[in-house]
């Protein structure tokens, strides 16, 4: 299930995911886990990935926090905040968060 927010500030998502929260975390907080799913290369340097997408796109965003396993903030496109929260949902999967603002936006 995924919904999606109306206020066009803000990106909102809510997903079920059947993999346990540590897993999904290291999806997102790993150069290998991104690489497996949310770009081509996206190479942790100094505290920012470097990320490199199918279209040759690139990106470099400041990783903002790590809370293992609940929660992953990185600066993504345009100086916008990227955070997924994860929670257990009790039966070996992770009920995963994802919001995108911009600093300054309400």
């Amino acid at each position: 299930m995924m919904n999606f927010n109306s206020t066009p500030e803000i990106i909102h998502w809510r997903l079920h995911l059947k993999s346990p929260p540590d897993a999904v975390y290291q999806l997102l907080a790993t150069d290998e886990g991104r690489a497996k799913f949310w770009a081509e290369l996206a190479v942790e340097v100094d505290g920012a990935i470097d990320f490199v997408f199918p279209n040759g796109q690139r990106w470099r965003g400041k990783i903002i926090e790590r809370s293992r396993p609940t929660r992953f903030a990185v600066e993504y496109f345009g100086g916008s905040i990227t955070t997924f929260e994860l929670a257990d949902d009790g039966a070996g999967g992770t009920d995963l968060t994802l919001t995108d603002w911009r600093p300054g936006t309400s």
